[in-house]
């Protein structure tokens, strides 16, 4: 059997991309894999190549603004470029698993090739995205979004990261709820600190809540140092704003190199999961920090909050408002540091380690390929 794997976003780490992560799972397992992908790295905004042969990249339009015309007309035509280049081999694969963002595809690929097609929503635009609503958008904010909704219900199988995501698409009864990790525990050493250290690790972009934990951490009457690891388009709004008002931090850029990422996190009490406004309920930030055995300071509803709140797996504040996000922080102080450390540790084990997410990934192509299932 052959499968051909359509993403954007694609990167060879499977701890930082989850098409990745499919990918070698699917190797694994002996199935043939193609994957198609952009030459151009979001993250870093830069073009890209791949040594593996099996990787295949398509020509885009580079951008360097997240929130950018330039970067919705790359994304437009890179849809159609990943389509053409998948069309190309529909002769050659049984199933295509594609990623959304990016649902057009996903829609053009099922309609003229026929093919048993997954679509894996890794977020749901636009309904996710920081983006105003005004009568000059309205109606191509409406064709997108209803373009997103024939693609997956055009689609064999549909799964998410997020219930919510499955809601909007209206695949939430029959579709499974992947809570989706290629990894392993990290492992960690709780620290007797006299200061609460907190980590954000991710994209520095305009969904994130750093207002609001700047505003709290300047209330915040325990000591506190903040760690942010990565890049993005507020960073230097972020830095000049942290040094403006005072507040420790250190910043590490991007980190690749897991030992030294461990050896930050390690140094970390809880992880930072604000966002001002999003549909997604369950993001990887979250993830890695519990993969490092951190808690989160979370603003994230639905699925992650019921969890943060129900596992108790750190505290839960109200996106955009800082006295809340305050009063977490004097919440967490207060809760015992072991308790909450073994919460973590035991959530992730049984919702997110390898080999309990890896059986219900195979098992989800064994359906739509009707395989037996072990």
């Amino acid at each position: 059997m052959s499968i051909c794997i359509v993403s954007p976003f694609f990167h060879e780490r499977k701890d930082v991309s989850r098409p990745s992560y499919v990918r070698g799972l699917l190797i694994d397992e002996g199935y043939d894999v193609i994957t198609i992908t952009s030459d151009f790295s979001h993250v870093e905004k830069k073009k890209i190549s791949f040594c593996d042969e099996g990787i295949i990249t398509v020509k885009t339009i580079p951008y360097k603004n997240n929130v950018s015309l330039m970067r919705f007309l790359s994304h437009l035509i890179l849809s159609i470029g990943l389509f053409y280049r998948a069309y190309k081999y529909r002769n050659d694969v049984d199933c295509f698993y594609i990623t959304a963002p990016f649902a057009l595809t996903a829609m053009l690929v099922k309609i003229f090739t026929g093919r048993k097609v997954l679509v894996d929503i890794v977020d749901y635009w636009p309904n996710s995205l920081p983006i105003k609503k005004s009568w000059l958008l309205s109606p191509f904010l409406y064709f997108w979004y209803k373009t997103n909704y024939l693609s997956c219900s055009l689609s064999d199988r549909v799964i998410s990261v997020s219930s919510n995501f499955l809601k909007l698409a209206d695949r939430k009864s029959d579709d499974l709820f992947l809570l989706s990790s290629s990894r392993k525990w990290e492992g960690r050493v709780i620290k007797n600190r006299n200061e609460l250290n907190i980590l954000y690790l991710g994209n520095i972009g305009t969904l994130y809540d750093f207002d609001s934990l700047m505003s709290a951490v300047s209330e915040f009457q325990h000591k506190t140092v903040l760690h942010i690891v990565g890049d993005g388009d507020n960073k230097n709004y972020l830095l000049e704003s942290l040094r403006s008002k005072n507040i420790d931090f250190v910043y590490y850029g991007i980190q690749y190199d897991k030992l030294k990422l461990k050896s930050i996190i390690d140094n970390c009490d809880i992880g930072f999961n604000g966002y001002i406004n999003t549909n997604a309920t369950f993001s990887y930030k979250a993830l890695s920090y519990f993969s490092y055995g951190l808690p989160i300071i979370n603003s994230m509803s639905g699925d992650l909050y019921d969890f943060v709140s129900k596992k108790e797996l750190g505290v839960n504040y109200l996106g955009g408002n800082y006295k809340s996000l305050l009063s977490a922080l004097n919440e967490f102080v207060e809760l015992d540091k072991i308790v909450v450390f073994n919460n973590v540790i035991n959530f992730f084990e049984l919702n997110l380690e390898n080999e309990r997410v890896n059986e219900k990934m195979v098992n989800v192509f064994k359906e739509i390929l009707h395989e037996e299932i072990v």
